[in-house]
């Protein structure tokens, strides 16, 4: 694709690639046990949905035509009778800023619109509606679908199994998050960006550290980093994490 400003990021159009993994299904042998990974790419700038959808801004548009796709996906399933076995899980690698702390769109922060991804879940067992409210990483995913399969958890994992949670039992137990960010240090030459997320506590380590308590600064507009107590612990507990791999 291209557009006036210049080479557009290469994308498959989301039709197209619910049309192979609808394929794919129509050749999965009956009750065989299948994996399948379906990539959408289309919210992602550029943002460019198609006409059909151009009566909504741009980045809507692009989520509301993925949304039908998705839509069409899942109805395939129902009607060939998947749907009751198996599990869907929807997820997002990242989140786009939208001009939240002058970043446009993702790639140079961490805080929380890029961090904060869609992760949902249903499968046998698993009640519409219910909410797993602690945080939680997209590492997770991996270890929660194998359980959610029958198939053994891998020790030493950096994810769990969420699966106990998302069938309605206790929350998974308070523990630091690990996130980074790379592309500063390998595009431009400056400094990485790293921390953890510990309950309403985040810790981002730059240069100049910032220390966000997310219930009362959804936004991280302040930072408590010089004057907050549990500074010096979250600080420990990223060093902790980082140290166990």
């Amino acid at each position: 694709l291209a557009s006036p400003q210049g080479p557009a990021e290469p994308e498959r159009p989301a039709a197209a690639v619910v049309d192979a993994a609808i394929a794919i299904l129509r050749e999965m042998p009956a009750g065989k046990r299948f994996f399948l990974f379906v990539h959408l790419y289309d919210p992602h700038a550029d943002y460019e949905p198609p006409s059909e959808f151009a009566d909504l801004p741009p980045y809507d548009g692009e989520i509301a035509y993925v949304d039908r796709e998705i839509g069409r996906l899942l109805g395939h399933l129902a009607g060939s009778g998947h749907s009751g076995t198996t599990a869907v899980a929807l997820v997002s690698d990242h989140g786009e800023s939208l001009g939240s702390h002058g970043e446009t769109t993702h790639g140079v922060f961490v805080y929380e619109p890029v961090l904060r991804v869609p992760f949902l879940l249903s499968g046998p067992g698993i009640a519409a509606g219910t909410r797993v409210a602690a945080p939680v990483t997209l590492a997770d995913v991996m270890p929660t679908l194998l359980d959610l399969a029958g198939v053994p958890v891998p020790p030493g994992l950096s994810g769990q199994s969420l699966l106990a949670s998302a069938r309605g039992g206790p929350e998974p137990a308070a523990r630091a998050i690990y996130f980074e960010n790379q592309l500063p240090r390998v595009e431009f030459g400056w400094a990485p960006l790293s921390g953890v997320r510990r309950g309403g506590l985040k810790l981002i380590m730059a240069p100049r550290p910032e220390l966000f308590r997310l219930p009362e600064d959804p936004a991280e507009e302040r930072n408590v980093w010089a004057s907050d107590p549990e500074a010096a612990a979250m600080r420990e507990a990223l060093r902790a994490t980082v140290a166990r791999w």
